[in-house]
């Protein structure tokens, strides 16, 4: 099942958490690697059919500069997050979310 983040506004993917006291982490790491197989055998799959992508050391060099200016994911919070919204429990402030997109549109329209 996938969820848009109103924060990032990515698609995040549900693990199935719940009855599990705080969340299972072993679950979610599970699910991470189910999809990691996944992504690992559509680029062999793509590999085998000819398709291939050229990276350039410099390239390289500026997504993992992009990868390292990327916070920290806070696992347990995001368990939380899961876990409440799952419930029924997570309840939007729609003040904050409108000064968000507010500061967005503006951002972006700059």
């Amino acid at each position: 099942m996938n969820r848009t983040d109103p924060d990032s506004n990515r698609n995040t993917s549900a693990v199935n958490t719940a009855g599990m006291e705080g969340g299972n982490t072993s679950t979610i790491v599970s699910s991470l690697c189910r999809k990691r197989r996944a992504r690992q055998q559509h680029m062999q799959a793509s590999s085998e059919a000819g398709i291939s992508v050229q990276i350039s050391d410099a390239e390289w060099q500026h997504i993992e500069e992009l990868i390292s200016q990327l916070p920290e994911i806070d696992a347990s919070r995001v368990v939380r997050l899961h876990n409440s919204i799952m419930a029924g429990e997570y309840a939007v402030d729609s003040e904050r979310l409108a000064q968000k997109l507010l500061t967005l549109e503006t951002a972006l329209n700059r």
